[in-house]
This record gives C-alpha cells, structure tokens and sequence, in this order.
C-alpha cells in the first residue's frame, strides 16, 4: 500500500463527439499534487496543446488513436500517464 497518494496525476474524460463523426471531446484535470505547472501531451506520437479544464477536440484517424497526458509540477517533475486507447471505425458512405 502507499502512504501518499500518487503525485502529478491527470484525470481524462471523454465526451460523446457532438460535432462530425471522427470527433470527441477530451478533458484533462490535473490531481494529486500541489504547485501544478502544465500538462504534456501527444496524440498519436504528436505533440498537442491541452489547457487544464479546457475541453480538447480530438480528431480521430481511422484505426487506433492513442492519447498520453502528464502533469508537470513547478520544480518541472513528470507525473505517471494518463492513457486512453480507441479504435476508430469510420461510417460506411
């Protein structure tokens, strides 16, 4: 067991695309630790700009998209990811 709670954690959540398919809401609330700085982030192996509380569009390709966030406190240490995976299937035209 721990005796602290884990430091610089993210937590995601998703949001029922409302705009056109291949779209979906993302947004990251850093938790777990003081002096929060900024988040890090990719979107499949690409950098990406997320602003706590802030939603992002994520634009999925077909096929598998994976976003990886961190925390990054003030004295600049990297948190444990948070990572979500999802498989894309366009509709059929």
């Amino acid at each position: 067991e721990r005796a602290y709670p884990a430091m610089n954690t993210v937590h995601l959540r998703l949001d029922r695309p409302d705009g056109p398919a291949g779209t979906g809401g993302v947004t990251a609330s850093p938790t777990g630790g003081p002096w929060f700085h900024h988040l890090e982030a990719t979107v499949n192996g690409e950098a990406a700009s997320l602003q706590p509380a802030v939603p992002y569009t994520w634009v999925l390709k077909p096929g598998k998209n994976v976003l990886v966030v961190h925390a990054v406190n003030a004295m600049g240490m990297v948190g444990s990811p948070a990572r979500v995976e999802l498989e894309y299937f366009p509709p059929s035209k």
